[in-house]
């Protein structure tokens, strides 16, 4: 039986959404992370120094990806219950997908990844009690 609020809009129905997107995106995550470990390859984890760009060897990813594997298996538990979670899981996946394909092919070409992005200071918000210009 379908969640009553999942498509309206209510809370259940927004927790839902998020359930489905992050689920989604776990089980992409765990994806490179099960394929270098069974490749026996080293593959940068959150375990790694520095975390996600040092690379760890094949025990580490597999169990990243079990991990990843498992949490987003228990989000997605309930199945995909309407055209709102199907879309919201399908936009986690994608960005999941393209997030990790810049931080991974940053870090493998010697870059930071994501740890090299950095907000501009025009972007960030003003906070009171700062001044000056620049």
């Amino acid at each position: 039986m379908a969640d009553p609020g999942a498509e309206r809009g209510s809370r259940s129905g927004f927790a839902a959404i998020a359930r489905a997107a992050a689920g989604a995106a776990l089980l992409v995550n765990a994806v490179p992370h099960g394929i270098a470990g069974v490749q026996g390859a080293p593959f940068p984890t959150p375990f790694a120094d520095p975390p996600g760009v040092g690379e760890s060897g094949p025990v580490a990813n597999i169990a990243w990806s079990a991990i990843n594997a498992a949490v987003g298996a228990v989000l997605l538990r309930r199945g995909l219950r309407g055209p709102g979670q199907r879309v919201a899981a399908a936009i986690g996946a994608v960005t999941m997908a393209a997030v990790l394909g810049y931080h991974f092919g940053s870090v493998r070409s010697g870059g930071n990844g994501l740890r090299g992005v950095h907000v501009s200071r025009a972007a960030r918000p003003h906070r009171r009690g700062q001044h000056g210009h620049g």
